[in-house]
């Protein structure tokens, strides 16, 4: 996955992020967490490295 160097940190994130809050408490019902954990290490697995909770 492509990657970009965030700001001037130096930090470099993936092009593709990933937003997890529909995942949370926040809206019902909620994801079941065994399949919501293997969804985590799948994105994790691809390459993308921008991943946030809002």
């Amino acid at each position: 996955m492509m990657q970009k160097v965030l700001g001037k940190s130096g930090l470099e994130v993936s092009v593709i992020g990933w937003g997890f809050m529909s995942m949370t408490m926040v809206y019902e019902p909620t994801a079941d967490k065994n399949e919501m954990r293997k969804l985590v290490h799948k994105v994790a697995d691809l390459g993308m490295a921008f991943i946030c909770h809002y």
